[in-house]
Parts: C-alpha cells; sequence; structure tokens
C-alpha cells in the first residue's frame, strides 16, 4: 500500500475540480495521474469524503476488492441529492458489517460452548 501524502490529495483534489458539470474520473486515470493503484486510489478517495469534502463514487467495492474488476469513478457532488445516495451506500455497508460481526460474536460464543 502506498503511503498517502499530502500532495497525492491535492492533487486528487485538483483533477476532480477539473471536470466539467456531470462528468467523472475512473480509477485507471487517477491511478496514472498519481502513481498508485486501485486500493489506494480508494482508500485517498474515502479519506477525503471523511474529512468533509463532498466526493461521490460509483460504489464501494473498493475498499474490500482490490481484484474487482469493475472500474469505480469519483466526483465532485453538485448537490446534497448525490451526498444523500452516497449516505445511503454507507449505511448498507455498515448494516452488513455489523451482521458479520454478530456472526464472528455468535460463532465464537459457539466454540467457546464447545470447549465447555
Amino acid at each position: 500500500m502506498v503511503s498517502i501524502s499530502r500532495s497525492m490529495k491535492k492533487r486528487l483534489l485538483q483533477l476532480l475540480k477539473a471536470l466539467a458539470p456531470g462528468e467523472s474520473i475512473e480509477d485507471s486515470t487517477i491511478d496514472a495521474e498519481l502513481s498508485m493503484g486501485e486500493p489506494d486510489t480508494f482508500r485517498l478517495a474515502a479519506g477525503l469524503l471523511s474529512k468533509g469534502v463532498p466526493l461521490c463514487f460509483t460504489s464501494l467495492t473498493g475498499w474490500h476488492d482490490s481484484a474487482f474488476s469493475r472500474s469505480e469513478n469519483y466526483w465532485l457532488a453538485r448537490d446534497r441529492s448525490e451526498l444523500d445516495v452516497m449516505r445511503k451506500m454507507v449505511e448498507g455497508e455498515l448494516a452488513f458489517l455489523k451482521e458479520l460481526l454478530t456472526g464472528i460474536e455468535v460463532a465464537s460464543q459457539r466454540m467457546e460452548s464447545c470447549r465447555e
């Protein structure tokens, strides 16, 4: 994993701000511009969003599946409705992750009870 520098964040913001309204930029273009790989591109974009930059992307696959072949697209939100879509995507992932955590806890308890 590449260390994400301040200059990389700044460069990604420049790329996003240069887009015409309605345009997005593919992760492969960002990767080439910043000399980084897809998971690092997603982490960079997600880091900007977590700091309040109104950044949108097409899906959340980048955080867990770097081998996924579908391209991710990134753009700056032009209105709140785009951020609402992002919120719903993240909430969906959180619900999924909470289910996984519950399953891990159940499995752990079952393993413990089998030892007794």
